[in-house]
């Protein structure tokens, strides 16, 4: 998974989930889209930062998330967050 770059499951109907820790380890990740796909819970901390340095593209809306931004956000590397 570390050699993975886009990530794509808008409108999946999951039952409700939450955004696994395992995606750490995709450490290439540029785009990941998750729109409308039932997630609920909080953004997780390990988006921005040195976990994903390449990653400009974070599409999560029409979910069930709650909470604000996590702090890692600040110099991250995204570009479009929705």
């Amino acid at each position: 998974m570390s050699s993975l770059q886009h990530v794509y499951l808008d409108y999946v109907t999951f039952s409700s989930w939450v955004l696994p820790e395992t995606l750490k380890s995709g450490s290439s990740l540029q785009v990941f889209s998750a729109t409308s796909s039932n997630n609920t819970g909080t953004i997780p901390d390990f988006f921005g930062g040195d976990s994903f340095s390449r990653l400009t593209t974070l599409h999560l809306d029409f979910n069930s998330l709650e909470g604000g931004l996590p702090d890692s956000f600040l110099g991250s590397s995204i570009q479009s967050l929705w």
